[in-house]
C-alpha cells in the first residue's frame, strides 16, 4: 500500500484539495480552484481515464464513422493537469475513510487530502430490453449500423426511447432529428417515433422549448408520443405500456444513470452522494461533490460546471478564508443540434410543479463561447486548447 501525503521539502505545506473525475465537473473545478486560489492550494486531480472527452458531440460519431479525422476531441489529462499546475494520480476513487482525510483508490494507494472533491460522474446501464444503448463513446459503432441501414434502405422504421428516471433527454432528440435528415439510394426519408415519458419535449426547458422542439420534429418527419414508456423491443415490435406494439426495424435507448455508491461517503437508494446547494456532502465536513455523481437530477455538463464554480469558491472559503459563495441558482443551457440550424436554449431550473423562468430558444449564441458544455472556466479553456490542437 502506497500512502500520499500532503506537502513536500520543494513545496511547503499547503492545504491540499484532492479532485476525484476527469470529467467537465472535475476540470471545472481544477481550473475554477487554480484561477481563486493560484499557488495558496496543492492541487491534485485522481482520474482512471488518461483523456478527456467531449462527450457532447459524440452524437454526430455514428453519422461520421468514416471520417478522417476524430468526430469527438479529446485531451491527455495529463497535459491539462500540468498545465493547471496540479498533481495527477492515475486511478480510480474506490474508498473514504472520512475521519482521516484519506482516499483510497482501486490499487489500494492512500491519498491523504484537507478538502476531498468527488466529480467521478455516474455508471450507465441499458433498461429497455432488446435496445441498442445511445450514451458511451462505446455505443457509437452500434448507433452508426443503424445509420447505414437507414442508408442502404434495409432499415425504414426506427424508434427512440427515453426510459423512465432519465431527467436529461436532449442527446436522444439530436439523434432523432439527424436521422430525420439521412436518406435512403431512392431518396426516401425513414420513419422515425420518439418515445418519452416526459409530458413535453425537452420538458426540462420550459413550454416554449417544447414547442420549438415539437416543431423542429415535425420538420424532419420524426413522430412523437409523450407520457409514453418503452417496456421492450422483440420480434420487430416495440411494446408501449398501456399502448401495445409498433413496428420498427431498430430501437435506440437512452439508459438509466446510478451513482458511485462509494464506500464510506453517504449516498441514496441509487447510489448518488448527497449535496446542499454548496456542493458540501450532506454530514460531512471537507467533503464536497460536483456533477452527475450529486443527487441533482439533471445530469449535464454545463450544470454541473456550475455546481462546480461553488464549489471551488467554497473549499477557498473553508480553507483560505475567502467570502462565502452564494449558493447555486441553476439555468440550463442546451445547444440542440437539429442537423440544420442548431438551437440555443436556456432556461432557470425550477423544482417539480414551478412554473419555468427566462425560458429562451433562438438560433443566435445565447451565451460564449457557444460551445456545448457552457461552463465558466472550461468552455473559453477548451475553446482555445482545442484551437490550438487543429491548427
Amino acid at each position: 500500500m502506497r500512502d500520499h501525503a500532503a506537502g513536500s521539502d520543494r513545496n511547503p505545506r499547503r492545504p491540499r484539495v484532492l479532485i476525484a473525475g476527469g470529467g467537465v465537473a472535475a476540470l471545472e473545478t481544477l481550473l475554477a480552484l487554480r484561477d481563486r486560489a493560484a499557488e495558496r492550494l496543492e492541487l491534485c486531480v485522481l482520474a482512471p481515464a488518461r483523456e478527456f472527452v467531449y462527450r457532447p458531440l459524440g452524437v454526430l460519431e455514428p453519422f461520421e464513422a468514416d471520417a478522417s479525422s476524430p468526430v469527438v476531441p479529446t485531451l491527455p489529462l495529463a497535459d491539462v493537469v500540468a498545465e493547471h499546475g496540479a498533481t495527477l494520480f492515475p486511478g480510480a476513487l474506490a474508498a473514504v475513510d472520512t475521519d482521516a482525510g484519506m482516499a483510497v483508490t482501486e490499487r489500494r494507494e492512500r491519498i491523504f487530502w484537507d478538502d476531498l472533491v468527488v466529480a467521478v460522474g455516474a455508471r450507465a446501464e441499458p433498461v429497455v430490453e432488446g435496445a441498442l444503448t445511445f450514451g458511451a463513446p462505446a455505443d457509437a459503432d452500434a448507433i452508426a449500423g443503424v445509420v447505414r441501414g437507414v442508408r442502404a434502405g434495409t432499415l425504414r422504421r426506427v424508434a427512440f426511447a427515453v426510459p423512465t428516471g432519465v431527467a436529461w433527454t436532449l442527446p436522444l432528440y439530436e439523434l432523432a432529428l439527424r436521422m430525420g435528415t439521412e436518406r435512403d439510394p431512392e431518396g426516401r426519408a425513414p420513419e422515425l417515433l420518439l418515445v418519452t415519458p416526459e409530458r413535453a419535449p425537452l420538458e426540462a426547458f420550459g413550454a416554449e422549448v417544447a414547442a420549438a422542439t415539437r416543431e423542429a420534429l415535425a420538420g424532419r418527419g420524426v413522430r412523437l408520443r409523450t407520457e409514453s414508456v418503452v417496456e421492450a423491443y422483440e420480434d420487430g415490435l416495440v411494446w408501449i405500456e398501456l399502448e401495445g406494439g409498433a413496428e420498427v426495424d431498430a430501437l435506440i435507448a437512452l439508459p438509466r444513470l446510478f451513482g458511485p455508491a462509494i464506500p464510506g461517503l453517504p449516498s441514496d437508494a441509487e447510489g448518488f452522494v448527497p449535496v446542499d446547494g454548496f456542493g458540501r456532502v450532506i454530514g460531512e465536513d471537507g467533503i464536497h461533490a460536483a456533477g452527475d455523481a450529486t443527487t441533482q437530477p439533471l445530469k449535464q455538463g454545463g450544470l454541473a460546471a456550475q455546481l462546480a464554480d461553488v464549489v471551488a469558491a467554497d473549499v477557498a472559503h473553508r480553507l483560505l478564508g475567502e467570502p462565502p459563495p452564494a449558493p447555486l441558482d441553476p439555468v440550463l443551457r442546451g445547444l440542440l443540434l437539429t442537423g440544420g440550424t442548431p438551437r440555443y436554449l436556456r432556461a432557470h431550473v425550477v423544482r417539480h410543479g414551478e412554473e419555468h423562468d427566462g425560458e429562451q430558444v433562438a438560433e443566435e449564441p445565447l451565451w460564449w463561447p457557444p460551445a456545448k458544455i457552457a461552463a465558466h472556466h472550461l468552455a473559453p479553456y477548451l475553446a482555445e486548447r482545442l484551437l490550438r490542437t487543429t491548427t
